[in-house]
């Protein structure tokens, strides 16, 4: 071989074999793990490692940082709360092994611009704060990164143009919270098995793409209150998209080839005459949709099985859905016909009208949610008759000034703790509906001072393991119902918190058989009228004493009550034959 190439290869040898002093090395991250990278124009500081001038705090290492430097941080446990307020790179040697425990509640408080953060595993950040917080900030990266065990791992608040890239979230209460931010970026991230896997708040502009959304317990992706963000190229397994607004353009988003489970994420807006019969999907979405239709429609394990928004004159018949957050879902939509539609297992409500008039929600079965089976918030005019309402949480409730609603001929049996509820709405009708056998509280109720010329009529109020019919609220007719063999009261009256109960109308209802048939709780002068009832425990024309506690003082922590009498001045002798 010739000589001067031996030489030559010695020197090489020699060369690539001498030490090398950490200092003058930079890192960036590329895949998985930490690799060498001379691009940086800055220089780097070491945490932890072997180094003889390297940091033991992160936090001290970025002190003694300036913009455009490196913090890179070898593998171990650093129990701190990191504020980093410069443009530097904080990069971990591996994402598995470089971890950082939150020690007052946030791991690392993103204050400053276009930082960095790659290759650690964060844990033990709080609600208050998050394990990472970027606030007020923009231009940040945050990727390969594992976020575990944290109330919320990622709160992006005020802050824009932000990106999280190739992250994994899981066993968080949240994955990601984006809140008053815009223009930030969320790719090929895995968010699983949290309580939430993201919420989108009062954010706008904002891109989802390519990540997957697998088991979280309160749905994938939630919007709130916010406008054209991209939902894209996204798997959703056993979870889903919720939109909630309170003004159309909160519900136009760009959402586009995304699956539930496998199924196609349909989500359409602005279009008329729209036809979605016998079809596959893992989530349907409507918005700004007329005269169309959905039926015959599966869906299982999503977020909300099918979201209604701006819509009317449109019919929601024989679909099946099962396992959901929410099962059918509407916002300020009217003249909707929902019919004959099959919907269990809800964590929240089988069927939910938000701001919707005069719409009909006719022949369903609702059964096994853990909330509402149908739920009313400030909706009026609508017809809720014939419905199947068994074993769910609570059955009706029509709620916040939701007024002027007909229930109409259900059956409302064994749900756990009420069977129709109004709290807050007046002028409704409750008549000729069958509610028995609740578990905990009563079959019929009226709550709050504001509730208010409601009927109950025509009810077969039955075997309720508390009360038959509870009431509080004002002007309220309670009349020809068959209130029997409910386990500790028939009609309990009740003033619970100061509420009003005053001027109510009880007549002509048979009370068979109940633990005591009537009780009250009231203010002093309530003026409640009975009138004409029969009472299985009373067989006389002269007026029947109805025992009862009058509030004469009321202060925030304790009453003073004194027995009282009401009296039903005509009661029946013989009970009523509808």
């Amino acid at each position: 071989m010739n000589k001067m190439v031996v030489i030559g290869i010695i020197c090489m040898l020699f060369v690539i074999s001498m030490p090398v002093d950490n200092s003058e090395v930079d890192f960036i991250v590329t895949g998985r793990n930490a690799v060498i990278d001379g691009n940086n124009d800055g220089k780097t500081l070491y945490v932890g490692g072997g180094g003889p001038n390297n940091y033991t705090s992160i936090q001290d290492a970025i002190n003694d940082a300036k913009d455009e430097d490196t913090v890179f941080v070898y593998s171990g446990v650093y129990n701190e709360s990191i504020i980093l307020d410069k443009s530097i790179n904080l990069i971990g040697e591996h994402r598995e092994k470089t971890i950082i425990y939150a020690a007052q509640g946030y791991a690392i408080n993103v204050t400053g611009s276009h930082v960095t953060i790659n290759n650690f595993a964060i844990t033990n950040g709080s609600w208050e704060y998050a394990s990472v917080i970027v606030y007020n900030s923009e231009g940040n990266t945050i990727s390969n990164c594992n976020f575990y065990n944290n109330d919320c791992a990622i709160r992006i608040y005020s802050s824009y143009k932000n990106k999280i890239l190739d992250c994994d979230m899981y066993g968080n209460l949240i994955g990601i919270q984006l809140r008053y931010s815009k223009d930030n970026e969320i790719l090929n991230c895995n968010v699983s098995h949290n309580g939430e896997g993201m919420s989108i708040t009062y954010s706008d502009g904002n891109k989802v793409s390519q990540c997957i959304f697998y088991e979280n317990k309160w749905g994938g992706i939630s919007i709130d209150y916010s406008l054209s963000n991209t939902i894209l190229n996204n798997v959703f397994v056993d979870n889903g998209i919720g939109i909630y607004g309170e003004k159309l353009p909160q519900f136009i988003h760009n959402i586009y080839n995304n699956t539930v489970n496998g199924l196609p994420l349909l989500y359409i807006r602005n279009e008329k005459n729209v036809v979605l019969k016998d079809i596959e999907a893992g989530e349907v979405i409507i918005v700004n949709c007329n005269v169309s239709k959905i039926k015959n429609i599966a869906i299982n394990n999503s977020y909300i099985g099918i979201e209604v928004a701006y819509c009317n004159n449109n019919i929601i018949t024989d679909c099946t859905i099962s396992n959901t957050y929410e099962g059918i879902l509407l916002f300020f939509s009217s003249h909707n016909v929902l019919s004959n539609n099959s919907i269990s297992n809800s964590n929240e409500s089988g069927i939910s009208l938000n701001t919707c008039d005069n719409n009909a929600i006719i022949g369903n079965r609702v059964t096994n949610t853990y909330g509402n089976a149908i739920f009313l918030w400030d909706s009026c005019y609508n017809n809720i008759s014939s419905n199947e309402i068994n074993e769910n949480g609570m059955g009706i409730l029509v709620f916040s000034y939701s007024d002027h609603n007909t229930v109409y001929r259900n059956n409302v049996v064994k749900n756990d703790f009420y069977g129709i509820s109004i709290q807050g709405g007046s002028f409704n009708e409750i008549t000729h509906n069958v509610v028995c056998w609740s578990k905990y509280w009563c079959g019929i109720s009226t709550a709050k001072s504001w509730t208010c010329g409601n009927i109950i009529s025509k009810n077969e109020v039955l075997y309720n393991n508390w009360v038959g019919i509870e009431i509080e609220g004002v002007g309220n007719i309670i009349c020809n119902n068959n209130i029997s063999y409910n386990t500790q009261c028939g009609i309990y009256l009740s003033s619970f918190l100061g509420i009003d109960c005053k001027q109510n109308v009880i007549k002509e209802n048979n009370l068979i058989e109940n633990g005591m048939n009537a009780y009250f709780d009231v203010k002093l002068l309530s003026l409640n009228l009975w009138f004409k009832n029969y009472w299985s425990d009373w067989h006389s024309f002269f007026p029947k004493p109805i025992h009862g506690d009058c509030i004469i003082i009321s202060m925030p922590m304790s009453r003073i009550r004194v027995p009282w009498l009401n009296f039903d001045w005509m009661p029946s002798t013989k009970p009523y034959k509808w």
